[in-house]
């Protein structure tokens, strides 16, 4: 007779002539299989026994005192629950099925991945389990630690190592996310550029160290004013931008006043102020640069009047028809 490897061996595959010898004896079966291989037999109670183990599988798990004996008489709780479940689901599907799960060995505790074959008799019954598992522990760990790292490293290149505020390629993604989400579901929301008053003098009075200070803590008072559908971030120097949601061209004055008193309780070198310009996002920008040169439109308009100022740049206060109008504009042509 010809070996069958596991690779090759499926519910639908005719098994060997001597199968029903096979079926009745698994520990010959699984003897076939390469690598760690057991077997598991359904039970009449509807429980499941560990019918076989290879020596591959004895060697790496010590299971093998547990051969003969139903699974509900020794395998810990927390995952006899898991194993039946995991050998039934086989047994239904009549397929292959693929796991992890975490073996509890003498040991100790090991995560395996595991591949799980029903077999059947002439009358369709789910005779046999035969699986095949080897430990994935150091795999699995390797992946979260890539994935990990991964995320740091995105974090990293998305917040602004002096403030801690998300940075302009930050800024860029969710602008550009809100505008996409706005041609399908229209909802309005301002662009706003806020700059620090007079942040050379106070770098050329007080040094680096003083104009760093007040940037930290103005970005601190950004963040601890803004909202939570809304977003801030630090564009650079002495420059922050802010995505405010709503309609209501008082919700950039509103924050502005806000930040304002923050920072005049602030523990700082001298009086901060911030001046402002915002524009309402509109359905043609396609991006940062359209919305943005219009809030630095307004922003120096602010800068022009006096410190600590607010302009808004062609904000008029849309309903919601007039907004949906607005954003049913088709996309430019490429």
């Amino acid at each position: 007779m010809a070996a069958r490897t596991y690779q090759t061996l499926s519910p639908s595959d005719p098994l060997p002539p001597d199968h029903p010898g096979l079926l009745a004896d698994p520990q010959r079966l699984i003897e076939l299989v390469p690598g760690a291989a057991f077997a598991i037999r359904p039970l009449p109670d509807g429980d499941w026994e560990l019918a076989g183990l290879n020596r591959r599988h004895a060697d790496m798990t010590g299971l093998q005192a547990f051969v003969g004996v139903p699974i509900s008489t020794w395998a810990p709780p927390e995952l006899l629950a898991d194993l039946s479940t995991n050998y039934g689901h086989a047994a239904a599907e009549r397929a292959q099925i693929t796991y992890v799960e975490t073996l509890h060995l003498p040991s100790g505790s090991e995560i395996w991945r595991t591949h799980l074959l029903p077999l059947f008799d002439d009358s369709g019954a789910c005779r046999l389990l035969i699986g095949t598992g080897f430990p994935v522990g150091e795999q699995i760990a390797a992946e979260h630690r890539a994935q990990a790292l991964t995320e740091a490293l995105r974090r990293q290149a998305m917040t602004d190592e002096l403030t801690g505020l998300p940075n302009r390629r930050a800024f860029t993604e969710q602008l550009v996310g809100r505008q996409a989400r706005a041609r399908r579901r229209p909802h309005p929301f301002f662009v706003a550029l806020l700059d620090v008053d007079a942040l050379k003098a106070i770098n050329d009075n007080g040094g680096h160290a003083a104009g760093d200070g007040v940037l930290r803590e103005v970005g601190r008072a950004l963040a601890a004013e803004i909202r939570a559908e809304d977003f801030v971030a630090r564009l650079g120097g002495d420059e922050f931008a802010l995505l405010l949601e709503g309609d209501d061209p008082q919700t950039p004055e509103r924050f502005h006043a806000r930040v304002m008193a923050a920072l005049a309780q602030a523990a700082l070198c001298c009086p901060v102020t911030l001046s402002m310009g915002f524009t309402m996002a509109r359905a043609d920008d396609y991006g940062v640069d359209a919305p943005l040169r219009r809030a630095d439109r307004a922003l120096y308009q602010a800068k022009d009047h006096a410190r600590g100022q607010v302009v808004g740049q062609d904000t008029p206060v849309d309903t919601d028809e007039a907004f949906k109008s607005v954003y049913a504009s088709p996309p430019p042509e490429d």
